[in-house]
């Protein structure tokens, strides 16, 4: 009763019933029980709260992706690499989503600025790889394969990628020496059919 003193912690804790982390845990709440609506929902309020957040932006466009709105979750991506223009997440999520609607000069734009910065990464390696098959650059498509197997053993992946691209030129030998390094290399992941 009566008038209330000021309480700077008071309103700092009202203040976080309704900021910017209050949606984005509930974003990521959501996103994790795949509950992708509810999530961009939440995301999108956390980067209204804060419009200089990245991480509210980078998960508002992953969100979108899941949902398969591949231009809209552009759009926040480009928006959080404008705020962290080194950011690799942003850059290679924005290779992926320009490749998703086969912007392919784009993508590799984007996966080229990544492997500037870390340019080990096999993931990145293979992504860029199928984006220059998906071009039909198959020599560069080559190049980044081996390159993701040399800096990522698990990617075999990159094996089948480059025996198929012989296999549609009709070099079946060369199909068939590619299919072989794999058995060679990782024998005990089974026969290849």
């Amino acid at each position: 009763v009566g008038i209330q003193p000021h309480d700077p912690l008071k309103e700092k804790l009202e203040k976080l019933k309704t900021g910017y982390r209050v949606h984005l845990l509930a974003g990521r709440m959501a996103f994790a029980a795949e509950r992708y609506e509810e999530a961009a929902i939440e995301f999108k309020k956390a980067a209204d709260a804060n419009p200089d957040l990245p991480a509210a932006l980078i998960n508002l466009g992953v969100t979108t992706a899941k949902l398969k709105k591949y231009r809209e979750a552009i759009t926040y991506f480009q928006a959080a690499v404008s705020l962290q223009p080194e950011n690799e997440t942003v850059q290679y999520n924005l290779g992926t989503m320009y490749g998703f609607i086969g912007l392919y000069s784009k993508a590799i734009e984007h996966f080229k600025k990544v492997l500037q910065k870390t340019p080990k990464d096999g993931k990145t390696h293979f992504s860029l790889a199928s984006i220059y098959k998906a071009d039909k650059q198959y020599g560069k498509a080559f190049q980044h394969f081996r390159a993701a197997i040399a800096n990522d053993k698990g990617l075999t992946q990159s094996f089948i990628e480059m025996a198929a691209i012989f296999s549609r030129a009709r070099q079946y030998r060369e199909a068939v020496m590619v299919m072989q390094e794999a058995q060679q290399r990782y024998p005990y992941n089974g026969p290849l059919t």
